[in-house]
């Protein structure tokens, strides 16, 4: 009789615990930007079941004039997409939605919005300690999509003893001569504001501080060893036009400077459809990295990207 009860026990555990998979409108409180932040989280399904055990866990960055649900919304249906992957074999991991703003996860370059600082010194610490995380860079990852491809980018670019894999989808990102034929309000709204250079034409837009974000000024030969510490899954739809142009061109700068990567490009562009596409190629490679498949590492060896050895395309 008491195996049965316990039996049922589980069953109603379990079964509450997938019903309450997304949770919406948790909040954290930080002192450094003086507000509280909401966030969304994910558990596991057996989070509560399973008392003691630990789980990776993944930052996914939104977009600019997104919020975390948009991660949930009718296009992207992260949630249905994770059920269906774990039917499918996808292991266990933790998986945390903060609030970006419009920061492009950075510190702004005077210093009032220092959001990066936050999320490195306060978020992730309190996302630690709330729940049971396995607290090192081998187990905590950031995936983003536009914007916050940026975000998944630059967060482990300026914090490789933080993270171990950054997952870029459509990266918001632009190469120099796209950023000097920005209209001047978009430039100062989107980018001047955060980077420095407002109301600058030419030039006057490429700070020194902007080149310590932007990846084309970080991924060269010199900062080889540091950056490849994080392993980098850069990923962009064939019809996303100059955002296609820009992540291809980081990628061939990458390719050239010897560093290891995947890169992809599918057909799709700048939509939440394409970025549920997108979570069926990164989440089971990141499993696989975190959990140490073989079947994954076989695949990832045959795709990587590296310095070519001849003219060739390869």
């Amino acid at each position: 009789m008491r195996k049965i009860l316990y039996i049922c026990l589980m069953l109603i555990c379990s079964l509450n615990a997938t019903a309450q998979r997304w949770q919406s409108n948790q909040h954290f409180h930080s002192e450094k930007l003086g507000m509280d932040l909401p966030y969304a989280i994910v558990l596991p399904a057996d989070y509560n079941v399973e008392s003691d055990k630990s789980y990776p866990v993944i930052y996914l960055t939104h977009g600019i004039g997104c919020t975390p649900e948009d991660w949930n919304d009718k296009y992207i249906q992260f949630e249905n997409t994770l059920i269906q992957l774990e039917k499918e074999g996808l292991g266990d991991m933790i998986y945390v939605f903060p609030t970006g703003f419009n920061s492009y996860y950075s510190n702004t370059y005077d210093g009032k919005f220092p959001y990066m600082d936050m999320f490195i010194q306060e978020f992730i610490p309190f996302i630690d300690g709330k729940y049971r995380t396995i607290a090192d860079r081998e187990h905590r990852a950031t995936i983003g999509f536009s914007m916050g491809g940026f975000g998944a980018m630059v967060l482990p670019l300026k914090n490789t003893d933080t993270f171990c894999f950054s997952a870029p989808l459509s990266m918001s990102v632009r190469t120099d001569e796209m950023y000097l034929d920005e209209p001047l309000k978009w430039w100062n709204e989107q980018w001047g504001s955060i980077f420095g250079g407002v109301d600058q034409e030419g030039e006057g837009r490429l700070t020194d501080y902007y080149k310590a974000h932007c990846p084309y000024y970080q991924f060269t030969k010199d900062n080889l060893d540091e950056l490849s510490k994080v392993k980098w899954f850069l990923h962009c739809g064939d019809d996303e036009e100059r955002l296609l142009i820009a992540n291809e061109d980081l990628h061939i700068q990458m390719r050239e400077n010897g560093y290891t990567h995947e890169y992809r490009v599918d057909n799709g562009g700048h939509t939440g459809k394409y970025w549920r596409l997108c979570l069926r190629d990164v989440l089971p490679y990141l499993e696989a990295i975190f959990y140490g498949s073989t079947e994954w590492k076989a695949e990832a060896e045959e795709n990587e990207y590296m310095e070519p050895k001849s003219n060739q395309d390869g």
